[in-house]
């Protein structure tokens, strides 16, 4: 799990620093390998934080004060659909919806 983290934590920080950029500075031309790879690697940042959303549904966690750790899936999921699902879920659309909204 520590692993996983830290590919999120490193797919944030592109996100971060490159979305914006490429939102407000690159225009490529459609069709070109620029543009094929910049949407291939968007993609696949998308896919990797969808499945980051699957992986918190099934991940256990500790119960606060004492030494055991939460595993029913039931329990699970309502705990994560009330804390940062609906954050994650903004995350992993592709930024083109965005675009499509405001223009």
């Amino acid at each position: 799990m520590f692993s996983w983290n830290i590919v999120m934590i490193l797919l944030l920080t592109y996100s971060c620093v490159y979305v914006p950029v490429e939102v407000a500075f690159l225009d490529y031309e459609i069709g070109g390998n620029a543009y094929k790879l910049d949407k291939f690697s968007g993609l696949t940042v998308d896919f990797l934080f969808f499945c980051d959303i699957v992986i918190n549904f099934i991940s256990a966690y500790e119960i606060p004060g004492s030494n055991s750790f939460e595993v029913r899936l039931s329990v699970l999921a309502k705990e994560y659909v009330l804390s940062w699902f609906f954050i994650d879920l903004v995350a992993c659309l592709p930024v083109d919806i965005f675009e499509a909204i405001i223009n």
